[in-house]
């Protein structure tokens, strides 16, 4: 399932405002939907407001109500879905004839009626997980709550026997499969860490039992016996341990912060049963309340990736540059891709580094025009057709510097740098005219080199001889 095309007729700072999702020409998926979208923009010009308009509507996608009801339609999406095979039109948001005599603007998205032509196949919509997602507030939103309940004390502390256990470890686990979102602007994600918890507690009465088992071996002098099942426990123990499993996925990332998953960290007589981690370099452990924001932004973002199933999911993800240092963004993007690679991705950014990662196509830059409406900036060519070469740049391929300057927009260096720029350019002017005149051996000449030597490294230029 991923949406191709986004049309917004009459909502807040949007007015027949059209998104056209798809691969270019010349692409190997042209006409395909995009696999992932970059929004960015001056604050304010509706990057986050887009991605509610999104998770709002697929929200309430498995209600049916007949289009006719409505007074205004102020949206709709066109979707393809792969487990139908084909592209449908469906009706997206709009409001009641019981409320049009109120100002529509005045209401969130959210409090809007969702509805759709009752003719068209669903396909499954409503029997896997439609969206997951990630406000820019997800630190404030779910770290919070495992800081304060989950990483300090076991909610299962008073759950004694293994038969209370299964049936809460079921009950999670039907939760988590038949639910269609996770709305972490409101959701915790403590369900995740609950199954995430069953997996470990599992995996440790499995490796006891192994444990007797070759106990019971050696007691018998069955040494044969007893090596072979060593054997099977040592490869057991490679592929089975959830731990292991999300420590491949996390390391690669946190490692960069000096700490690691504690892959061998046990945890059904614990208290703490969230996550541990341990500096790299001594092991020692690092209590949650003491992790820096980045790591907790960066495992509470990846987790759910990796336990959910996304195959047919949207991933929203608002600000994912949030606390992290510019050679953690330059992967980030490909790297939750690559959780969730058949899941289509929306991203909402301010950061210059973010957007060096998609394609020109993939982004979508949101403007005001003057009118004070929002448009999408176009970045082919002029008068060209849309088409994989005809874009004015390419951002993959572009210097940091020319990403602010080309894709930001940002046209001026700043006052500080234009006022030492103009400076240094004069001074380097003056040397080539006293250069060509032969002047460059007096005392004059001397001075103007070690100002414009003094300007050059503050702008970051190299200048090796005094006389080049």
């Amino acid at each position: 399932m991923k949406v191709s095309r986004i049309e917004i007729k009459d909502f807040q700072q949007f007015k027949d405002f059209e998104l056209d999702l798809t691969y270019p020409e010349g692409h190997t998926k042209a006409g395909q939907p995009l696999d992932k979208v970059c929004f960015i923009g001056q604050s304010g010009t509706g990057k986050t407001t887009i991605l509610r308009f999104i998770k709002s509507f697929f929200s309430n996608v498995p209600c049916i109500t007949d289009a006719k009801e409505f007074e205004k339609i102020i949206g709709k999406f066109y979707i393809e879905c792969n487990n139908v095979g084909t592209r449908i039109e469906t009706v997206g948001i709009g409001f009641n004839k019981n409320i049009v005599d109120k100002n529509i603007n005045d209401y969130e998205i959210y409090n809007a009626t969702f509805v759709h032509e009752p003719y068209i196949n669903l396909g499954n919509f409503n029997e896997s997980l439609n969206y997951i997602y990630f406000p820019a507030e997800l630190l404030d939103n779910a770290a919070s709550y495992i800081e304060n309940q989950f990483a300090i004390k076991n909610p299962l502390e008073n759950i004694k026997t293994s038969q209370e256990i299964e049936k809460i470890r079921q009950n999670i686990k039907d939760k988590i499969e038949n639910k269609h979102y996770y709305d972490f602007s409101k959701d915790n994600p403590t369900d995740i860490w609950y199954a995430i918890y069953f997996d470990i507690i599992e995996y440790e009465d499995d490796r006891k039992n192994f444990d007797r088992e070759i106990s019971q071996a050696m007691l018998n002098k069955n040494y044969e016996l007893a090596e072979k099942l060593t054997n099977n426990l040592q490869e057991w123990l490679l592929n089975n341990n959830p731990l292991e499993k999300i420590a491949r996925v996390i390391n690669p990332i946190v490692s960069k912060f000096g700490v690691e998953i504690d892959t061998k960290a046990t945890y059904k007589n614990s208290e703490n049963i969230f996550i541990r981690i341990n500096v790299k370099k001594d092991n020692i452990n690092v209590p949650y309340k003491n992790w820096s924001t980045g790591t907790k932004q960066i495992i509470l973002l990846a987790t759910p990736l990796i336990q959910l199933d996304t195959k047919n999911s949207i991933i929203l993800i608002d600000e994912p540059e949030r606390s992290l240092f510019p050679d953690v963004q330059r992967t980030l993007i490909k790297y939750y891709t690559e959780l969730a690679p058949e899941a289509q991705f929306f991203f909402a950014t301010h950061s210059p580094i973010i957007a060096s990662q998609f394609e020109p196509w993939e982004i979508v830059e949101l403007k005001f025009d003057e009118n004070g409406n929002v448009y999408r900036e176009d970045y082919l060519k002029k008068d060209m057709s849309c088409h994989v070469d005809n874009y004015k740049f390419y951002p993959e391929y572009l210097r940091w510097d020319e990403v602010l300057t080309r894709v930001f927009d940002l046209d001026s260096e700043g006052n500080k740098r234009e006022e030492i720029l103009s400076m240094a350019l004069y001074c380097q002017a003056k040397i080539e005219k006293m250069k060509d005149k032969e002047q460059n051996n007096g005392a004059e000449f001397e001075k103007l080199m070690q100002d414009y030597q003094k300007l050059a490294h503050k702008l970051g230029w190299n200048v090796y001889e005094k006389n080049n």
